[in-house]
């Protein structure tokens, strides 16, 4: 079954800022067991999708949100910054969304992008929302839509 496609309609509202105070991966499924989810906040590290370290575009805003990223077994190994207490699982027809709130070092206190419109602003930043799981934990003050 392929996945959906979809179109985000909308616009970001200026000096917002939510999806640049969270950072969302995607994780396998099949992976995901309770007894993962706590050795994953007990070792720090996360497996997720091959895209976070494969892609230098997306490995750049990964880290711009302070993990480290490398390779492991075919899959993107994150280290998660101590600083990062918590983090909400949820699963999806695509896999597991694993949210965890850490801010953009480039987000200003103003809720705005330090680096907008210049070039080392990664183009996932430019193009996220993707899908209405990546607004989930926004929901609430995201005026973006996805039709599909």
């Amino acid at each position: 079954m392929a996945s959906p496609v979809y179109v985000r309609t909308g616009q970001c509202t200026l000096g917002c800022g939510a999806c640049c105070r969270t950072i969302t991966f995607l994780v396998k499924a099949e992976r995901m067991t309770v007894e993962y989810a706590q050795e994953v906040m007990k070792t720090r590290v996360l497996l997720a999708h091959p895209a976070y370290h494969e892609m230098e575009d997306v490995r750049n805003w990964t880290e711009l949100h302070g993990f480290t990223v490398g390779m492991e077994g075919g899959e993107s190994r994150i280290v998660i910054p101590p600083d990062v207490m918590q983090a909400h699982f949820r699963w999806t027809d695509n896999g597991v969304m694993v949210d965890m709130p850490q801010p953009c070092s480039m987000l200003g206190p103003d809720g705005l992008c330090t680096i907008y419109g210049q070039p080392e602003r990664p183009d996932a930043c430019a193009n996220y929302p993707m899908t209405p799981q990546h607004i989930e934990m926004v929901r609430d003050v995201c005026t973006y839509a996805f039709e599909e």
